[in-house]
């Protein structure tokens, strides 16, 4: 290449030099601390209090224990799906069934899909699943600029460019002011807390179990035991009256996530797996269109479990929430016996 030739690529090169040295200090703290828990394993992923993405949790937990473990078992949802305890649900499945969960942040659809595919290649057995979702699930969209719902790179495989981009979401994050000015006074004072209307820290005082990648909130559900009017005078919750109608899904299901449903179903079948589909109720009581409910059921077969009509009683009673999407292991505990009896 002649010298007239090298020259632009020398003019640009020492261009891109020069506008990293203002990011030299978030790329050194982003390596360093790795604050969003993306660029490698942690031991602890909750105690720091800093949000997580838990997609990249579950696969590190999956990835860590797996050769010993050999599961064959897998709970998959959103983060509904986190207080469906493992110890309960073996309870339904043969002697020897080896479980974790495998769920990630407000996982739709087509997420769930994803992560099955991704169960479908990485494992030798799978024997048993249990997906949970609610109508709720069916409304949630993709979202690539939202942190904790990225999908990890390593779910589609090995992909260099999608990998970039990831891990560029999140470096782009920690660089802007919103973070820093709820980061660097933690840092400083050990006080947590989000300013900007930029949530950074994890309000949940969550306990994590590796093993089986199982999250609870044992601190909560104390508070919810010894004084519940006190704990729902800081988390609202608000139940439906026992009268109040039913109201079908604003939108239906769209071809996409009966394609998605569809892949699912494919994998299951193929791999003779033993599976309970789970709808739960939602506080808002919204059940799928007669359509919907149909289609499922006449893919799924008696895996199809929808329970979207069924607990008003339950759902009357605030105590079994933590929040108005996420209900408590007491009343998962209800569902999964329901799912696994009603057969």
């Amino acid at each position: 290449m002649s010298t007239s030739l090298k020259s632009p690529y020398i003019f640009l090169l020492k261009v891109a030099l020069l506008a990293l040295i203002p990011l030299l200090p978030a790329i050194l703290f982003h390596v360093i601390f790795d604050p969003y828990k993306v660029l490698r394993s942690h031991d602890d992923y909750f105690g720091d209090g800093l949000g997580v993405n838990k997609g990249v949790v579950t696969l590190d937990a999956f990835r860590r224990n797996n050769a010993a473990t050999d599961y064959d078992s897998f709970i998959i949802g959103s983060s509904i799906s986190c207080y469906y305890p493992v110890g309960e649900w073996l309870k339904y499945l043969p002697e020897g069934a080896r479980g974790m969960h495998f769920d990630s942040s407000g996982q739709s659809v087509h997420t769930a899909r994803l992560f099955l595919e991704y169960l479908d290649r990485e494992c030798d057995s799978l024997n048993n699943v249990l997906i949970v979702m609610s109508p709720y699930i069916f409304g949630i969209k993709d979202n690539s600029e939202s942190l904790p719902l990225l999908v990890p790179p390593a779910i589609y495989g090995n992909d260099f460019c999608r990998s970039l981009r990831f891990h560029y979401k999140f470096f782009r994050e920690l660089s802007t002011y919103g973070y820093c000015a709820s980061l660097i006074p933690w840092l400083i004072s050990g006080v947590k807390e989000d300013k900007l209307d930029q949530h950074i820290f994890e309000q949940q005082p969550i306990v994590y179990s590796r093993a089986i990648n199982e999250e609870s909130i044992p601190e909560w559900d104390a508070e919810i035991a010894a004084d519940p009017a006190k704990f729902y005078a800081t988390h609202t919750v608000e139940v439906p009256d026992r009268n109040d109608p039913y109201r079908e899904m604003e939108t239906p299901l769209t071809e996409e996530q009966r394609n998605d449903f569809r892949k699912i179903h494919e994998i299951l079948n193929k791999r003779k797996v033993d599976f309970r589909l789970v709808l739960s109720p939602t506080l808002s009581l919204e059940v799928l269109t007669d359509s919907d409910d149909a289609f499922l059921k006449s893919l799924f077969g008696a895996g199809y479990i929808n329970l979207t009509r069924d607990f008003r009683e339950e759902l009357a009673d605030q105590t079994n929430f933590y929040d108005g999407v996420h209900y408590r292991p007491v009343l998962a505990e209800k569902y999964m016996r329901k799912a696994y009896e009603s057969r």
